[in-house]
């Protein structure tokens, strides 16, 4: 008998069975655009040994079309000739994925390109040629910032939505009745 005349009633929960977790590795996928194919072959060939997922496009259309169908995880991207097409197309992409890292590398740099490309919030801007382990490294750089920002994100956004304060800030009840209702016995 607890206060009061009360009965105690201790319940019991019952876990569930211990379940085997098979971590999977995901895959960075990058999807490299240049008109020239020997160089998309190329640089898809030395990300694929690296370990990423890669696909290719020749055209800003293809690409686009790859980009926004499909994960990609960063673009390696060759404005042709300045043209005002390929502006359009790192235009297109940011405004569809504005957290999708992009590379610009370039054989024909302009001062116009490489300050459009930075206003537009390319995450780096490289002059052809390059070497190949310079190009993997910035690439691999890239990626780890961006997971660390995604992971930030994610751990303030759960910070924020447990945080007692912020919910009353935001008007939002502490607890949910049903939330309480598994431990009430009638």
């Amino acid at each position: 008998m607890g206060l009061g005349g009360a009965v105690e009633r201790t319940y019991k929960v019952r876990t569930p069975p211990c379940i085997k977790v098979r971590r999977i590795i995901m895959k960075e996928h990058i999807l490299v655009v240049d008109n020239d194919h020997y160089v998309c072959e190329q640089i898809s060939s030395r990300l694929h040994r690296e370990g990423f997922s890669v696909s290719s496009a020749v055209t800003s259309s293809e690409a686009l079309s790859l980009a926004t169908r499909s994960s990609v995880d960063l673009v390696v991207y060759d404005p042709m000739m300045d043209s005002p097409a390929d502006m359009y197309f790192l235009h297109e992409i940011k405004g569809k994925k504005p957290d999708l890292p992009v590379i610009v590398f370039t054989r024909y740099p302009s001062m116009n390109t490489a300050i459009e490309s930075v206003r537009i919030g390319v995450s780096d801007y490289i002059e052809k040629p390059i070497h190949s382990d310079e190009l993997v490294a910035r690439i691999k750089r890239i990626l780890d910032k961006n997971r660390i920002n995604q992971d930030r994100a994610k751990q303030e956004e759960s910070t924020q939505s447990s945080n007692p304060i912020v919910a009353c800030q935001r008007n939002e009840p502490l607890y949910a009745e049903s939330s309480l209702d598994w431990c009430m016995k009638e």
